[in-house]
């Protein structure tokens, strides 16, 4: 039986909330998302040899943008903050 919860459900927008072009950072990013109860799916991720020129739109629900933006925001945050580490030299 279908409720219009269900129905709302399935007639809701999807929208592409960021796009990125390293195939192995949407993945992560997209496990984010659905480890937070956010369902989300790649746009462009099967690139074949232009891996790193073509952009990967992640995609989630309208309802979702707001909430999977500030979780992707985290992401960049500490994975930022790690490469900058990694960039800095320790002698300086």
């Amino acid at each position: 039986m279908n409720t219009s919860n269900d129905d709302q459900d399935r007639h809701e927008n999807i929208v592409t909330v960021y796009s990125i072009s390293e195939p192995f950072e949407a993945e992560l990013i997209k496990n984010t998302l659905q480890d937070n109860g956010i369902q989300c799916s790649l746009d462009g991720a099967t690139q074949g040899g232009f891996t790193g020129v073509v952009n990967i739109g992640i995609l989630v629900k309208e309802s979702d943008a707001k909430r999977a933006l500030e979780l992707i925001k985290e992401h960049h945050s500490e994975s930022s903050v790690i490469e900058d580490s990694e960039d800095s030299d320790p002698a300086e």
